[in-house]
Order: C-alpha cells, then structure tokens, then sequence
C-alpha cells in the first residue's frame, strides 16, 4: 500500500496566493488592456504599459543575474587561477 505524507500542513498559501494575483492581473493587463490603448489610440495608457512591462524585464533580470553570478564567479575564479597560477587544482572554500 502505498500513502503520501505532506512534508509541512501548515503551510503559509498567502505568499503563492499575492504571487498569483499578481501574474494573473499582469495576464490581464497584456492580453486586454493593451489591445484596447492600440485600438484606442490611448498614447498615455500605452507607454504606462510598456512601462510596466520594461520593469517586469529589468526585475526578472536582477532575479536572473542574481541566480547566475556565483556560476560566473565560480567559473571566472577557475579561469584565472588555472591559466594564471598554473595551479594543478583549485580549491573553493565555500
């Protein structure tokens, strides 16, 4: 037989709940407000949007570069002490 166990029941949902919101309404906001500031000929409401939407994409990428840079350190730190130092191992002391 086979069950399944929760790893934690009390599990805080709001987080996932405003998250969701939130993508939902950016949903909204490109799928049907911005059509309408084109057919409109709404200038105002249409850069607001693509304002929104260019910092929807710097705020990704500051998240994005936050995840990658210890890659690139780690990697960079490889490079240098081995074409460099000549060393035959590095050594990380994470």
């Amino acid at each position: 037989m086979i069950t399944v166990e929760r790893s934690s029941v009390n599990q805080d949902l709001l987080p996932m709940l405003f998250i969701g919101f939130l993508l939902t309404l950016f949903g909204f906001l490109i799928y049907y407000v911005l059509p309408l500031a084109l057919i409109s000929l709404d200038a105002a409401l249409l850069f607001n949007i693509f304002l929104a939407i260019m910092m929807g994409m710097l705020i990704g990428l500051v998240i994005l570069a936050l995840n990658i840079q210890p890659l690139f350190e780690s990697a960079l730190l490889w490079t240098i002490f081995r074409m460099f130092f000549f060393e035959n191992q590095v050594r990380f002391f994470f």
